[in-house]
């Protein structure tokens, strides 16, 4: 048997929470994927519609991964500008084969830190739905 994948989803105050537990959902059940999630702190953080959600591990703690997924949300803008945050994703992004994101928030963070990212990262995909595209 091999060792599963790691797999890390960002978690972060007033984030969609189906943008991170939609991924967890899908991949908690393939057997090859140990998946788990991490914030700034391993204290609860807010979702935008104020579900609770905690994370297993925080910044520090974090395992290495194989796939970091960043996920989106109406506040992504205060990630981009913690540096702390900033730090710790090029951290856990230089060691991962995958980074993934997903709706408009994550696209355009994950476009602001590709240029951290882009010289460790081997490989990345968005999506977003189409209507929530910046022009």
């Amino acid at each position: 048997m091999t060792t599963p994948m790691n797999v890390g989803i960002l978690l972060f105050d007033n984030m969609t929470m189906v943008d991170a537990y939609g991924p967890l959902q899908v991949l908690a059940f393939m057997p090859q994927m140990r998946t788990f999630t991490f914030a700034h702190r391993a204290a609860p953080v807010l979702s935008d519609c104020g579900a609770r959600l905690t994370p297993d591990y925080d910044f520090a703690s974090c395992p290495a991964l194989d796939i970091l997924v960043v996920p989106g949300g109406g506040a992504v803008l205060p990630q981009m500008r913690d540096d702390e945050a900033q730090q710790a994703l090029r951290r856990l992004a230089a060691s991962a084969r995958y980074v993934t994101s997903n709706s408009c928030g994550a696209t355009r963070a994950s476009r602001s830190w590709s240029n951290a990212w882009s010289s460790t990262v081997r490989a990345s995909a968005a999506a977003s739905p189409p209507a929530s595209i910046s022009r």
